[in-house]
């Protein structure tokens, strides 16, 4: 059964709540306030014995505290939720002024087990996490700026290349913003065991952007056994809004790749013309990735152009190693034949 016990006036300074009390199997609620033309306060406590609310599995009960007092239209709000694995705080402002309101101010979440959230998610997931925010956003999301630290331990995510990149402890850290001119994305740093990653890029309203990573893998071997490494990708994309140019070099002891193509986003299907080259001074290393005993070395060159779903490339192929081979100028119609 569910008790609720209230206690509510109204004058003529405002609106006030002396008591709110409820009270089921489910959870306890406190709660009392006013509320006046000028402004107002509230406290709400809680306690949640059903954690469905929150996630299906999270240990309950509990804790909720929300302290709120606002003067005009500006309103500052305490938030805590507190759990033996499950813990949030954030102290917000929050401005009612103008067409859309603004929210500002710091987060944090600690969650020392996500699988529970898996459902809320769509996918298996599992790890801890424990992540600080500062920023604002406008509720409809059409400005904010966000800066996101902290860490997330053993995360597992489903996709067992990111697992395998995501063990132990990962430090992660980004600034994000929107504005009237787009999107940018700033101070990206991935920092684990296993791998490590910066950042950085925008993508303006007219369709523009650019857009640089770099990756190193101490461990490449974790992603595929018995790749050897260190290994590090650097990347940037760069153009808009129609035409790209994508720049790339894998790069590590032994072995080296890169790519330099122009992208056609405009129109029909995507097209991309550039060229390909890769070096192995020795294969020997890559035997138990190629599943059989190889040696030697190999270099490979390839250079055109394709559409994305190649029913039509005009490729140029070289490869050369212990039997150099060429294979040059393959090329197939813009259309597919008839059977």
């Amino acid at each position: 059964e569910t008790v609720l016990d209230i206690a509510l006036r109204r004058n003529e300074t405002g609106t006030y709540i002396d008591r709110l009390e409820t009270r089921s199997r489910a959870a306890e609620v406190s709660a009392r306030g006013r509320l006046s033309s000028e402004g107002g306060a509230a406290e709400v406590t809680a306690r949640l014995m059903d954690t469905g609310v929150i996630a299906e599995g999270v240990p309950g009960p509990l804790d909720l505290s929300v302290e709120a007092e606002g003067e005009g239209e500006v309103w500052d709000v305490a938030f805590v939720l507190d759990g033996a694995v499950l813990t949030s705080t954030a102290n917000l402002q929050v401005d009612l002024a103008g067409d859309v309101p603004r929210v500002s101010g710091t987060a944090r979440v600690r969650a020392d087990d996500v699988a529970p959230f898996g459902p809320r998610v769509g996918r298996e997931i599992g790890g801890a996490v424990d992540l600080s925010a500062e920023g604002f956003a406008a509720t409809d999301l059409g400005a904010f700026e966000v800066d996101l630290s902290g860490t997330v331990t053993d995360l597992a995510t489903g996709v067992v290349e990111a697992d395998a990149l995501l063990t132990g402890p990962v430090e992660v850290a980004l600034r994000g913003m929107r504005g009237t001119d787009g999107y940018e994305l700033s101070g990206l740093a991935v920092s684990g065991a296993a791998v490590r990653a910066e950042g950085s890029g925008h993508y303006r309203s007219d369709g523009s952007g650019v857009g640089r990573v770099r990756v190193t893998l101490p461990e490449p071997g974790r992603l595929a056994p018995g790749f050897p490494g260190p290994r590090s990708l650097s990347a940037e994309a760069q153009g808009g809004p129609a035409d790209w140019r994508l720049v790339a070099e894998v790069a590590g002891e032994g072995a080296t790749a890169a790519a330099d193509l122009e992208l056609g986003l405009g129109g029909g299907l995507p097209r991309a013309e550039g060229t390909l080259t890769a070096d192995i001074a020795d294969l020997a290393p890559f035997s138990e990735l190629a599943g059989r005993s190889v040696g030697g070395s190999l270099g490979v060159e390839v250079s055109g152009s394709g559409v994305s779903d190649l029913s039509a490339f005009d490729l140029e192929a070289t490869v050369s190693g212990e039997d150099p081979v060429s294979y040059t100028h393959l090329t197939l119609p813009t259309s597919k034949p008839k059977c």
